[in-house]
This record gives C-alpha cells, structure tokens and sequence, in this order.
C-alpha cells in the first residue's frame, strides 16, 4: 500500500511539473540579416543602431510577452508586430518595421522583421540573450534610473540677457544618449510624420589657416512641448526648440538658435523690443526677400531675429521686403516688422546668437569650401 501512494505521489509530482510553465527572461543584443549578407551602410545600418539602442528587455511566460524597456507592456506574442509601432504616411499607412516570426528555444529567443516588402534582402533578426531573473530585473532598474536622471536635466535655460556665457544645459553632454527620450525618432523621421521630439548632437572637428584646429558639437532637442517642457525662453517668451554649438577646445558656447513656429504677433514685437532694448543697433538684411531679418551686434556676438515665411504665397511678402526703407530707427524698424507679419500666414521665429569669432569662420571661404552644406554653416553663418 505504502508503495502504491509512493508511486502515485512520484507520478503527481511529475505531472504537476510537467504543466507547470516557467517564465523566462531576455535581452536584446544585435541586428542581423536573415540571409547573412552585411547590412548596407546608410540610413540601414542606423536604423538598426536605432533598434539595438533600445535596449529592449522582456519575459516570456507561456503565449505572453511582458516588455519592461524601453515601455512597459503585456500581450500576446502574436500581438508583437512592430519595434517602433511607426506607420508610413501615404495611402497604404504600412509599418515601416514589421515582425513576422518570434522564435524561441531554449537558449535563443530570435526575433525576425522586415524593412517594407517581405523580402529575403529586407529580413533581419533581432537576437535575445537569456538572463537570469535577478539580472533580468537590475538591468531593467538602472536602464530607467539612468532615463529618469535625464529627465531630471530637463530644465528651461533662460536666455533673456542674451549672453553666450549663460550656462549650457546639462542634458547637451556627449555622455549622454539624448536618444532615451524617443527611441523611435529616426522611424518617425523616416515616416514624414515627423512631429514628435527630436534630439542628437553631432561632432565638427577641422583646420582652418590662422585659426588651427577647431572642434565643434553640435546639440539640439525640438518639439519638447511633448514632454511638457519649455527649452528656452528669453522674457516671457517661451521656445520648444534650441540648437547649441558648443567649442570643445575653449570649453565656451559659441552659438545658440532657438525657434517656434506660430508666434503671435504681440510676442514677437516683444521679442524685437527685448533684444532691441540691449543692444538698440538694429538693422534689416535687404538681400534677402523671402524671409525677414533683422540684426543687432557688439563687441563680442551678433543677433538675428529671422521670421522665415513658409506660405504658399510668399509675393506680397517679397514686395514688403523689397519696398522698406533704409531707416535704423527703432520705430520704423518696428512698423515694417509688424507690417510683415500681417502679410503672412504660416512662419517660424528664429533668434541667433553667435559670437563673432565663429561667425567669422562660417562665412570664410575656406570654411565653406570644407565644410559646406553641413547643418550649422547654414544656420549660424553670418
């Protein structure tokens, strides 16, 4: 009798066992192509940077995945059917990632996409490495840790004296992956739906004759409005969008833009009377006709307030330009600009601040033919 319950109690024990479903824990690691050729180098290879660097952790547990990184959220696995959940926008709205096959062993949790057309040149895998539950957790932990810590940077940085010296902010550090805040912005840049926050830097070393070698970063973050964030503002004048150019040799701000687009138009003859209260020796560019410009200078930076017109109609504008006057008074000044103004629909307002001395390198010859067509030779040379 004893070895019969013996027995019957083993082969419970097993069943129970053998109905019991383990949960298992996962890591991404790399980008591959499913036929194994090299990923081509461009826009591809960075789109799959994009897809690695969102460090993506989930669990497993019968049909269901719980991803805890970059978000936090359940489904079915069948339900899995994009990273970046971003859709073209065109008549077919497709997926610009799509996933068609997770595969999981026991040591191998794969998970295969494709890149617009379902394809073997346009498949690729996304490789998970298991961990262990403890492990699994703490990687989790100090990826959201190091996220809120950015987030904590996130502070309004007041430019309202218009000093190049005002602290840059500290969230603008090469040591830091702006990217955490929108994973995903290079799928939303390649949809044209690009409306949500934008962030990156990029490096500009080079020589120029007189001047040696010079080093540049360039930081920026745009539309931080979707985080409910104000990046800069001068008075009480508030902008969601600023570039910095920061001089890694002399460790000093060399050029700021800030930029929102729709100001009305009582704030911007407010940004005019601010700037023009500091340095009162305002002039308008008449070369150009398309957007207006206005610039003010001293011993050590130059200030533009641009209003770049992007109407369907940009003639009455144009005319306006071309017929104002000469004048640097104050006042006359003022009245064309709101005279402007009135003439177009849709613009953005730009203020730049640029020390001399790089704004005397953008606009040299030698700089140009190096460096042309690169993003601050167009916005910072004056």
């Amino acid at each position: 009798m004893k070895k019969y319950i013996l027995t019957s109690l083993i082969v419970l024990f097993c069943f129970q066992s053998y109905g019991q479903v383990t949960e298992t824990y996962w890591k991404a690691e790399s980008v591959t192509k499913v036929n194994k050729t090299p990923i081509k180098a461009g826009i591809l290879t960075a789109y799959m940077e994009m897809i690695e660097e969102m460090q993506l952790h989930l669990s497993k547990k019968d049909d269901s995945l719980f991803i805890l990184y970059p978000y936090e959220k359940k489904m079915k696995t069948k339900d899995l059917i994009s990273f970046s959940n971003v859709r073209y926008v065109d008549e077919k709205n497709e997926l610009i990632d799509s996933i068609y096959d997770v595969d999981i062993k026991n040591d191998s949790l794969k998970i295969k996409f494709h890149l617009g057309n379902l394809k073997d040149e346009n498949c690729y895998i996304l490789t998970f490495s298991p961990i262990n539950k403890q492990i699994y957790f703490q990687n989790v932990e100090n990826l959201k840790s190091k996220k809120n810590e950015l987030f904590e940077m996130l502070k309004t940085v007041d430019y309202s004296t218009l000093d190049l010296s005002t602290p840059k902010p500290k969230y603008f550090n090469d040591n830091i992956n702006l990217n955490i805040i929108n994973p995903v912005q290079l799928a939303e840049m390649i949809s044209v739906n690009n409306d949500g926050i934008q962030t990156g830097y990029m490096g500009h070393s080079f020589n120029i004759q007189k001047k040696g070698n010079l080093k540049y970063t360039e930081f920026y973050i745009q539309r931080t409005d979707k985080l409910d964030f104000v990046a800069a503002k001068i008075g009480k004048i508030n902008f969601n969008n600023i570039k910095l150019i920061y001089n890694e040799i002399d460790k000093k701000t060399d050029a700021v833009i800030l930029y929102q687009m729709q100001l009305k138009k009582q704030e911007i003859i407010y940004l005019f009377e601010s700037i023009d209260s500091k340095l009162s020796n305002a002039e308008i560019n008449k070369e150009n006709l398309n957007n207006m410009e206005i610039t003010w200078s001293d011993n050590e930076k130059i200030i533009k307030m641009i209003i770049k017109n992007f109407s369907d109609d940009i003639n009455n504008s144009s005319k306006i330009l071309a017929d104002i006057s000469n004048s640097k008074e104050e006042l006359i000044i003022k009245k064309e600009l709101e005279n402007y103004i009135l003439s177009i629909q849709e613009f953005k307002t730009i203020i730049t601040i640029v020390s001399k001395e790089l704004a005397e390198i953008a606009k040299s010859d030698e700089f140009k033919s190096k460096l042309g067509g690169m993003p601050f030779t167009v916005d910072y040379n004056h």
